[in-house]
């Protein structure tokens, strides 16, 4: 396998990992177990942290459309 299909794979995982992470807090909130909005507007205020290293700022961005994404 090559760098370019390894990366290739690395982000399918990740990818199947944050919709896995958005169906469990959809259903995690409809059980009244979490609060959606809460977990979204903490997400928000991280995300918007000064000096944030470009990929955790990507990822904090994907998963807060992710949970927008899901009901």
């Amino acid at each position: 396998m090559n760098e370019q299909e390894r990366l290739d794979k690395q982000g399918g995982n990740l990818a199947a990992l944050e919709g896995a992470f958005a169906l469990l807090v959809g259903h995690l909130a409809k059980a009244g177990v979490v609060n959606r909005t809460a977990l979204m507007a903490d997400l928000q205020r991280l995300s918007a942290l000064p000096e944030k290293d470009p990929e955790t700022l990507t990822a904090e961005q994907r998963l807060l459309r992710m949970l927008h994404q899901v009901h």
